[in-house]
């Protein structure tokens, strides 16, 4: 029943009724005499707003850039490791290279002693015919 009526007659049978809302209602009447410091207290509240507002948004506002340093570190990290795997399989080629001509000069020499050893065979199994 508190302030469910704004008619002078309804408020002072309401009063007689519970004194206690008397103070309650005179402090009411006397705020809307002075608009002034309602409308500062308006005002007030308003900057107040304004201000957590402006927090609020800041702090959102920093939340999404955390958001995305994280998501740059992630894709950071993950270039890294593709930039390390490369790496390594270049290296990798290049110990395979070495050793595919390490193989070929092996292979070369293989041959060249091959040939040694087959002209070696050519002339031992050439030497006993001509010395009978």
């Amino acid at each position: 029943m508190f302030l469910s009526s704004d008619e002078p007659d309804k408020i002072m049978c309401l009063c007689d009724t519970y004194p206690e809302f008397k103070p309650l209602y005179n402090h009411i009447y006397e705020i809307c005499l002075n608009t002034e410091d309602v409308i500062g207290f308006f005002s007030e509240e308003l900057a107040i707003m304004d201000r957590n507002t402006v927090d609020y948004m800041i702090e959102e506002a920093k939340a999404e850039l955390e958001k995305t340093k994280a998501e740059r570190d992630l894709v950071q990290a993950e270039r890294d490791q593709e930039q390390a795997e490369r790496d390594q399989t270049q290296a990798n080629n290049i110990k395979l290279r070495q050793q595919v001509i390490q193989f070929q000069n092996d292979l070369e020499e293989m041959r060249r002693e091959l040939q040694k050893l087959k002209r070696e065979l050519t002339e031992a199994q050439a030497s006993p015919k001509s010395k009978h």
